[in-house]
This record gives C-alpha cells, sequence and structure tokens, in this order.
C-alpha cells in the first residue's frame, strides 16, 4: 500500500484556524482517505477517520476512468482535494 500525508488548514465552528492531518492512501487500485485523529487505538497509533473512498478518477467531461497507478490517484486527489477535504 502507498500513501502520502496531507496537512490542511482548516477553520473550527468557532472560527480558529486549526490543523488537520489526512492520510491518504492507494491500494488495490482504490484510493482512501482519511482524517488522522489525536484518540489513539489500542496500540497507540493514531485512529483513521474515514473521509473518502474513491474506486475510479472523476474526469472534466463526467466519465470516469480507473487509476492507472497511485501516483496517478495521488496526482487526481491533489487537483481536487479541496473541493474533497
Amino acid at each position: 500500500m502507498d500513501s502520502i500525508i496531507i496537512e490542511r488548514l482548516k477553520t473550527d465552528a468557532d472560527g480558529n484556524e486549526i490543523t488537520k492531518n489526512y492520510n491518504v492512501s492507494y491500494e488495490l487500485g482504490t484510493l482512501v482517505v482519511s482524517e488522522i485523529s489525536e484518540e489513539k487505538d489500542s496500540n497507540g497509533e493514531n485512529k483513521l477517520i474515514p473521509v473518502m473512498i474513491q474506486p475510479w478518477k472523476c474526469l472534466p467531461d463526467g466519465s470516469r476512468d480507473n487509476f492507472a497507478d497511485s501516483q496517478d490517484a495521488f496526482d487526481w486527489f491533489n487537483e481536487f482535494k479541496d473541493q474533497v477535504i
């Protein structure tokens, strides 16, 4: 499984800017985006909260196509991340 970490600056309900981290992984043709929680699991690792499971890339003409590989999936995600997270 290939993965990258994305850091995003967000505004909470009180108007404070906060940083959220996301794990973006690619496995078996599917892109998975999860928020990295501050809460720890039973192994002492940060819990991952699923945000999006994307089995294909949406194209500008409304059609879709399979991801060629992890780099293709990460490139697609980076192009559309502002609309997703």
